[in-house]
């Protein structure tokens, strides 16, 4: 504090002496006691500010050891993270490497290395059908539910990439057990591989389509009558940039699941030929064209020849089928057609024909309307010809991994023996009826 001057302090001693002296109050002079009053405010004024600060180094310090208590937390819990990671990579540890998991499309497990890759794949269809006929003896109308198909399987390599394998099994509608694809494949380089093992005959582009990658709830008649199901046996592969093809020695087009003794086939032989015109082979694993991808196309041709050695007691069993199609996508819609032609031996020649038809256009982005017209003569007698158009649509939940599906398939001609597929929800119809009406929807889950 200031001194005051000392004039002022001799007259403020002598009022103090003077008022101890005598024992009466001195008045103390009004510019003294300005400075008196002045200086308790700012005495008091101190002590406020210092309560404040002290409030405020409270709350500080209080705040302080929260946020200390926070991030001991924070590194308790990563210490424990890191402990829980660390074990179960030891758990996970194969004898001198580890072990690497997740899902990128499906589940898989892979060594570190890269040599060993196995990969979990599956899918359920949970199918409606209804089939409405006239004419017919017992009632026209039939509907009900089915598990169309409940598959699961393995894809991956062994030793090193070049070493490549897929099983792909599972349910028939029926429950019965059912083994699709189960074969091995060596990759020889620059482009070239071999397969050996139960596959699908290189011939109908439609059939070689994946059934988890199906444009309608079911393939077509045509596909059902020609394409033949999976054969056994070997077969050379070439893909490059723009073309790619498969050349297949088997034993013939109905010997999946057989033993060797089972079908007496003398030979068979199946090629298929591909020509990517414009885009990337990749968006022709499907028949959608989604929105906003490059426009696309492919050009394919194949033939099938194969002699059975069991026929009529004069001729051997010979059929010969070729075909060509053409695959365009748009970018939002898509295009796909395709004909047929064979030749079907055994004591008597049937000269099969059949063409198709079909595409879809994305009015959303999830929303695809589709429609398929098929053609076909069976060369058979009085139930030979084919004329069915199908029309529905496809809502995408999540592309193919979870799809709704839904069509109506009208026959202009009678369904014959050659052509009914009650899989697809086609029936025989009587003589002379034609129009039978086949409503179908189906929901698709993979994994």
């Amino acid at each position: 504090m200031r001194l005051l001057p000392n004039r002022f302090m001799t007259v403020t001693l002598i009022a103090v002496l003077t008022s101890g002296v005598f024992g009466a109050e001195v008045p103390v002079p009004g510019d003294v006691q300005q400075r008196l009053d002045a200086q308790d405010q700012r005495l008091a004024q101190q002590d406020r500010l210092i309560a404040e600060q002290r409030a405020q180094l409270a709350r500080l310090l209080a705040a302080s050891e929260d946020t200390w208590l926070t991030e001991r937390r924070a590194e308790e819990v990563k210490a424990l993270v890191r402990d829980v990671l660390a074990d179960a990579e030891t758990r996970a540890s194969f004898a001198e490497g580890g072990m690497t998991a997740g899902h990128n499309g499906s589940f898989f497990l892979a060594s570190e290395d890269g040599s060993f890759l196995l990969k979990i794949a599956g899918m359920l269809q949970a199918r409606y059908n209804f089939s409405h006929r006239e004419g017919s003896t017992n009632d026209g109308d039939r509907g009900g539910f089915e598990m169309a198909r409940t598959r699961f399987g393995f894809i991956g390599h062994v030793i090193d990439p070049t070493w490549k394998f897929v099983l792909w099994t599972g349910h028939h509608y029926n429950g019965d057990s059912l083994l699709l694809d189960a074969y091995i494949t060596k990759d020889l380089g620059g482009g070239w591989s071999v397969t050996a093992g139960q596959f699908k005959n290189p011939f109908w582009r439609e059939w070689l389509v994946s059934e988890t990658r199906q444009q309608f709830v079911e393939r077509s008649q045509l596909a059902g009558a020609f394409a033949g199901s999976y054969t056994q046996g070997v077969k050379i592969g070439y893909a490059g940039e723009r073309c790619r093809g498969e050349f297949a020695f088997t034993d013939g087009i109905t010997t999946m699941n057989k033993s060797w003794n089972t079908e007496d086939t003398e030979y068979a032989l199946a090629a298929r030929g591909e020509l990517l015109l414009t885009g990337s082979w990749k968006q022709h694993a499907e028949f959608e064209s989604w929105q906003n991808e490059e426009p696309s196309a492919v050009f394919g041709m194949a033939v099938h020849h194969q002699m059975n050695e069991y026929g009529t007691t004069t001729d051997e069993h010979e059929i010969t089928r070729a075909t060509a199609d053409l695959s365009i996508e748009f970018g939002g819609a898509n295009l796909f057609a395709a004909v047929i032609a064979g030749r079907d031996q055994n004591g008597s020649t049937f000269d099969q024909l059949g063409a198709l038809v079909q595409g879809g256009v994305f009015v959303t982005e999830k929303l695809e309307l589709i429609a398929r017209y098929e053609w076909g003569d069976s060369d058979s007698g009085g139930d030979d010809k084919l004329s069915v158009l199908t029309v529905g649509g496809n809502y995408f939940f999540a592309r193919h991994a979870l799809r709704l599906t839904m069509d109506v398939g009208y026959s202009f001609e009678p369904i014959g023996t050659f052509w009914t597929n009650n899989f697809a929800g086609y029936q025989t119809d009587a003589a002379g009826e034609s129009g039978q009406i086949v409503i179908r929807s189906q929901f698709q889950l993979l994994f």
